[in-house]
């Protein structure tokens, strides 16, 4: 997972693996990863997951932010031309420790509008995926309902006594 992410421009925002235990050797582990990739990337690196392992379940979304996005930008315009128009009345001493209050919290606000500009581009020029893996002990190949029922019997009479060995196993632990 490590080596695709990089291969694809990307990083990891968040990462956690938990499960497995020293005391339950059958404990499985699990991990969440939130990925972050180059837009670009994000139908290559999809295409991919499969060679992760198998995939039981996928979904997208997308969401439009232009509308904050230019409310946003609109909003920063505004904020920067009372900025200029109070350091324009900042004439003398006096009314520049006046005016002190109002123009730190007109850069204040235009410090605020910045940083959700650059969060919009952040979410505009890079996907968000997000990403659960399961470990499975013992890999199976259930036959279907297309296989003959020979095929099914001898999968269900192997996978019954792999259960009755995993049972003796724990039973003898106890």
């Amino acid at each position: 997972l490590e080596k695709m992410v990089a291969e694809c421009g990307g990083y990891f925002q968040s990462a956690s693996v938990e499960g497995g235990s020293l005391r339950n050797q059958n404990a499985t582990r699990w991990g969440n990863y939130t990925i972050r990739l180059p837009q670009e990337q994000f139908d290559t690196f999809l295409g991919r997951t499969g060679e992760l392992g198998y995939v039981t379940s996928q979904s997208e979304k997308s969401e439009n932010v232009s509308q904050q996005y230019y409310d946003t930008e609109a909003r920063l315009k505004a904020q920067r031309t009372k900025q200029e128009r109070l350091r324009e009345k900042a004439d003398s001493m006096e009314t520049i420790v006046a005016l002190e209050d109002a123009l730190s919290e007109v850069e204040y606000e235009i410090e605020s509008l910045t940083t959700s500009l650059n969060e919009y581009d952040s979410l505009i020029s890079y996907s968000t995926i997000e990403l659960t893996l399961d470990e499975v002990k013992t890999i199976t190949t259930t036959p279907g309902e297309r296989d003959s029922l020979g095929a099914r019997m001898a999968a269900g009479v192997q996978s019954s006594f792999r259960g009755l060995i995993n049972g003796s196993k724990e039973l003898l632990v106890m």
